[in-house]
């Protein structure tokens, strides 16, 4: 797979944010990008990088029926189970994504834990296909992730089908400590028993979502006055995967409702 994609964000918004700085910080820092000079273009380019092979860290057998799993079997040894999502549709066949920590604290929240626990997201395939069974192979591939707690508000696990082929993909935001949702975004998408990165973009006030098949990026778009928490339109941007990359389907400004 080949391919990177560019997409367009604020200047003041992304210098600002990812600093950590606050609304009242960020609307003056935004005011005097503009005073001076109000014929510069108000957006930078923000890539995305180019699509990622994640190799496989670990291999099990068990039921094809991911409900009927022993779960210990899909984690590291000494390590135990925080989250686990099942995953079905399309063609593509069933996956489990397990959240596993190595951690005597149990909480929801990232603030109960240290940056530097041992925490991962592994999502397992069953694949090659095989008969309805308790013998059927499994795969597990590691998501890549900052070093940084898990848990609310640093972490955001979401699924959605943005590859247009019935599959939910697994999409994965990090916050490391920054204000308006900022950190990467990620989507890992799986193909013929193969899973990818496909996407991976520094992102702020956009959650990622799906929209008949394709990827939504609903990006804040910033009027002169605007401040960080109140823009006044959005850019609805739509995303096709094509088998190698993104690339853009639709583009418009509306306002905000």
């Amino acid at each position: 797979m080949r391919g990177q994609l560019r997409i367009q964000a604020p200047l003041a918004l992304i210098v600002c944010l990812l600093a950590g700085f606050g609304t009242a910080g960020c609307s003056g820092s935004g005011k005097q990008h503009r005073a001076a000079s109000q014929k510069e273009s108000k957006h930078l380019t923000v890539e995305s990088a180019p699509p990622r092979r994640l190799p496989v860290i670990a291999t099990t057998r068990g039921p094809k029926d991911p409900h009927d799993f022993d779960l210990a079997l899909l984690i590291p040894h000494g390590s135990r189970l925080r989250q686990v999502w099942f995953i079905h549709g399309g063609r593509q066949p069933d996956q489990v994504l397990v959240e596993w920590i190595r951690s005597r604290a149990v909480s929801l929240y990232g603030y109960e834990f240290s940056d530097t626990v041992r925490w991962g997201l592994t999502l397992w395939t069953q694949t090659p296909r095989a008969p309805a069974n308790y013998q059927a192979p499994w795969k597990g591939v590691r998501i890549p992730l900052l070093t940084l707690a898990p848990g609310a508000p640093n972490t955001r696990v979401s699924f959605a089908d943005v590859t247009s082929d019935g599959h939910p993909d697994a999409l994965v935001e990090q916050y490391p400590h920054t204000n308006h949702g900022c950190g990467p975004h990620q989507v890992v998408a799986t193909t013929s028993g193969v899973t990818w990165r496909i996407f991976r973009a520094e992102l702020c006030e956009t959650p990622l979502h799906g929209s008949r098949g394709m990827l939504a990026l609903d990006l804040p778009y910033y009027l002169d006055g605007d401040s960080v928490c109140c823009w006044s339109k959005v850019e609805k941007l739509r995303l096709r995967w094509n088998g190698q990359r993104y690339v853009p389907v639709s583009d418009r400004i509306s306002d905000v409702r």
